[in-house]
């Protein structure tokens, strides 16, 4: 139970996906060295194979499953890696916005993010901290030792910028004649 704890605990899930970390857990126990059968692998013991460790994965990571339900809908859904279904290859993934459990082999993974993170994410995107509406305009700092009522800004740029700028540089329109080319 600790191991269990501690998956739900590092993924954020909530205690309804107990069974998920219960039978993951036991998955990777059986594929751990253990002592009591002078650390040998139950699975190996069990099977008389070697078991493939490269289809392990983080316990609640996010997770991306192929989808083909439409023309134009994303080729992807979001999801979270819950464990590994019994007699069948592939990956038990809680699908997020259907909240339903479902078994796929077409899964990208995503093990450095954690369901808890991208919780924490939407609750911080929904949070906004605007200040309250007010007739005031917002005040810009401009270089120099201006008043702000003298100045207008609109895009980043002041007008007395722009008028600066066009009374610095004469634009030529090419009917004086004087071509360098």
């Amino acid at each position: 139970m600790n191991k269990v704890r501690s998956m739900l605990s590092e993924s954020g899930l909530d205690k309804k996906f107990l069974a998920e970390a219960a039978s993951t857990a036991v998955y990777l126990i059986n594929r751990s060295p253990s002592s009591s059968i002078e650390n040998k692998i139950p699975e190996e013991l069990w099977t008389s194979a070697v078991p493939n460790f490269s289809g392990l994965k983080r316990f609640g990571c996010v997770v991306y499953v192929h989808s083909q339900e439409g023309k134009l809908d994303p080729r992807a859904k979001k999801g979270v890696f819950v464990g590994y279904p019994n007699g069948v290859k592939g990956f038990r993934v809680w699908m997020i916005e259907e909240e339903r459990c479902s078994i796929s082999r077409n899964v990208v993974f995503r093990e450095d993010v954690m369901y808890k993170d991208i919780l924490n994410q939407s609750t911080s995107c929904m949070s906004f901290d605007f200040p309250l509406a007010t007739n005031r305009i917002p005040s810009f700092e401009c270089a120099g030792n201006r008043k702000e009522d003298e100045i207008s800004v609109q895009g980043g740029v002041s007008d007395d910028d722009t008028k600066q700028s066009s009374e610095e540089s004469p634009i030529s329109t090419g009917s004086s004649g004087q071509n360098s080319g």
